[in-house]
């Protein structure tokens, strides 16, 4: 196997501004979205007695004609000195990198900060939704395949500006070995591709950054499957610049229903939800966009949870997008209907989320975890069934908000599993509100 850095180089050691010592490092970037990075660094002319642990460190390399490398918010886990290797060298353990930036001036000139870009191509975490999958193979002679060709879904995301940037989903792919025979085949990371029109300038970098990020939000609400942009390679004038989020530990969805392949938007009403979406975003204020991108976040979070503290996380997500898209003011029991008025779900025969006629709503259970009192040992299974419920409520209100009810997939797995549970949640309720958990209203 071939583990060869991707970069070789020297930097300083940089905290609060502060130059230390100089230090031999070598970067393995990530392969796949699955994949971490990885990076070793060995300081020299240190003392032995010095310490260096902690977080706020950067490495630096600003003096190589043509070229800036810098990895930032690292986290050094400890340092250590090993003898019979380079002479002084202390070597330093790092466990988290927030920030990988490279620029090269591809003209051998000053590099400098790139604000406005020609084209890019952002990196996005693993995803197989709306991209078709294909098979490129190459033989030993040179002969390739390339599989079935296809045009990349065309994402028209809202410019902070008034426009529309452009992206195409679609998969970057790199030919790799096989020991299994004579052909080389072809491993691919999905992408959002943009290029600037002829007739336009370049784009800001700052906007284009923010657009792609929504961009893998409203994929992530389609896909029922946490997207998150990596990083990215941006090019204008000569000069390239790429930069990455958490390359050593990168940030992965959790929810695990990718293999499943549920989906919440269809794949071929893909464009037109992400068009109409960005357009009806672009109108909200900021509590209101943050009310959305938090929701989003509950629904397919990167760090795994109990059960019951994902429903506690999407029940304050629903009270979020309830103060923010129904009404501001009162409780619960005004907030809520004045939401689904104004936003109605489209989707019938769920779990309540206000009780009624001494059965518990989804806010009755709410309340009961908030009091740190577990109900699922006395009702098995009441918040597993509740739990789907709570994050359909979730979903279809989030696209009646977006205004995407049309493109809704009405034969998704969840919902149509949620309409077979009529029977057993009716059942569940009935149970909850015998062991004296009933609505409060």
């Amino acid at each position: 196997m071939d583990d060869r850095p991707d970069f070789k180089l020297d930097a300083y050691l940089v905290k609060q501004g502060q130059r230390g010592p100089l230090c031999d490092v070598r970067v393995w970037l990530p392969k796949q979205p699955a994949d971490d990075g990885r990076m070793e660094a060995q300081a020299f002319g240190l003392p032995f007695d010095n310490d260096l642990c902690g977080s706020g460190f950067s490495l630096v390399n600003d003096e190589t004609p043509g070229f800036h490398f810098e990895a930032s918010d690292i986290l050094i886990r400890s340092s250590s000195t090993q003898f019979g290797r380079r002479v002084g060298g202390t070597t330093l353990e790092i466990d988290h990198v927030g920030r990988l930036t490279i620029r090269r001036n591809l003209q051998g000139a000053s590099c400098h900060k790139l604000s406005s870009v020609e084209s890019a191509t952002f990196q996005l975490s693993q995803v197989h939704y709306a991209i078709p999958s294909k098979v490129w193979s190459m033989d030993f002679r040179g002969n390739r395949g390339f599989g079935n060709t296809y045009t990349p879904p065309s994402l028209h995301v809202h410019d902070p500006s008034g426009g529309y940037f452009v992206f195409e989903l679609d998969r970057y792919w790199n030919w790799v070995g096989r020991d299994d025979g004579d052909t080389v085949v072809a491993r691919s990371t999905p992408v959002l591709v943009f290029n600037a029109s002829s007739n336009s300038p370049p784009a800001p970098l700052d906007a284009l950054e923010q657009s792609a990020r929504n961009a893998a939000l409203l994929l992530s609400l389609a896909a029922r499957w946490r997207v998150v942009v990596h990083g990215f390679h941006a090019y204008s004038g000569g000069v390239t610049q790429e930069e990455w989020d958490q390359p050593v530990s990168r940030l992965r969805a959790a929810n695990g229903l990718e293999d499943s392949r549920d989906f919440l938007v269809h794949p071929s009403y893909l464009e037109n939800f992400v068009r109409s979406a960005s357009s009806r975003s672009s109108g909200f204020g900021e509590a209101q966009r943050d009310a959305v991108f938090l929701a989003i976040y509950s629904l397919h979070p990167t760090v795994k949870h109990s059960v019951e503290s994902r429903f506690l996380a999407l029940f304050a997500a629903l009270e979020g997008l309830a103060r923010q898209f129904g009404s501001a003011n009162g409780g619960m029991h005004r907030i809520i209907p004045a939401l689904l008025a104004a936003y109605p779900s489209g989707i019938s025969g769920l779990w309540p989320i206000l009780g009624e006629q001494g059965l518990p709503g989804l806010k009755d259970l709410r309340n009961e975890l908030a009091h740190g009192r577990n109900f699922s040992r006395r009702v098995p299974g009441s918040l597993a069934v509740a739990e789907d419920h709570l994050q359909l409520w979730i979903e279809y209100l989030l696209l009646s908000i977006l205004d995407g009810r049309a493109y809704a997939h009405g034969t998704n797995w969840l919902a149509r599993h949620a309409m077979e549970q009529r029977d057993e949640m009716e059942s569940l309720r009935v149970q909850l509100s015998e062991v004296g958990i009933g609505s409060r209203s």
